[in-house]
C-alpha cells in the first residue's frame, strides 16, 4: 500500500509532497481516526481524500499523537500558504 500526498490547486493534482507506506500509515492511524471523528473525513489508504479547510485539525491530531514526522512538517507549510492537499490511495 502507498498513500501519496500531493499539492492540490484549482481542481488539479500537483506535485508529490510525501509518500505514506504501511508502517507510517499504522503510526499515524490514531491521528487519522481522531480527525475522522471530528470532521467526518477519513484518510483512507484505498481512496482519494481532499483536505482543504480542515488542515489545522489534522495537524493538531498529528502533533497530539507525538508525531514529529515529515508529513506534519509538510502539512504545516501547506496550511501556512493556504494550500490544499490530496491523499491519493491505491
Amino acid at each position: 500500500m502507498a498513500l501519496d500526498d500531493h499539492h492540490y490547486e484549482n481542481g488539479k493534482i500537483g506535485r508529490l509532497l510525501y509518500q505514506i507506506d504501511d508502517k507510517t500509515y499504522g503510526e499515524e492511524f490514531g491521528a487519522f481516526e481522531r480527525f475522522k471523528a471530528q470532521t467526518g473525513i477519513f484518510i483512507d489508504p484505498y481512496r482519494d481524500t481532499l483536505i482543504t479547510g480542515q488542515m489545522s485539525a489534522l495537524i493538531t491530531y498529528l502533533k497530539d499523537a507525538g508525531r514529529g514526522s515529515a508529513l506534519l512538517s509538510i502539512l504545516k507549510i501547506c496550511e501556512a500558504k493556504g494550500q490544499a492537499v490530496i491523499f491519493l490511495g491505491d
